[in-house]
């Protein structure tokens, strides 16, 4: 394929791009091609939890199902809490305090 059919392929995509991350990701791979005269190293891809999260959310989702497949266990959580060691943080400052030092 000749150099102007890529061209007008690439214009053709980008076009039909909804995603505006994949689009300036493209933009950046290819001001780094020209800055350096030769191709850009192929970016990094993104790890398989991080696709995962980008994806949309369900319309619906079923929270019983959603339990089950988190593994979670309500009465499991509150024998968690009740024998939680809570001295371990007697030392910290409160979380009012930690709070205003990320807003400093």
């Amino acid at each position: 394929m000749d150099i102007q059919a890529n061209k007008l392929e690439l214009i053709k995509m980008i076009l039909e791009t909804e995603s505006g991350q994949l689009l300036e990701r493209l933009k950046n791979f290819i001001k780094q091609a020209d800055k350096n005269g030769q191709p850009a190293a192929q970016p990094t891809p993104e790890p398989e939890w991080l696709e995962m999260a980008k994806q949309p959310m369900p319309a619906s989702i079923d929270l019983e199902q959603l339990k089950k497949e988190q593994g979670y266990d309500a009465q499991k959580l509150k024998e968690t809490f009740d024998n939680w060691d809570y001295t371990l943080f007697e030392d910290e400052p409160p979380i009012e305090e930690l709070l205003k030092m990320l807003t400093k």
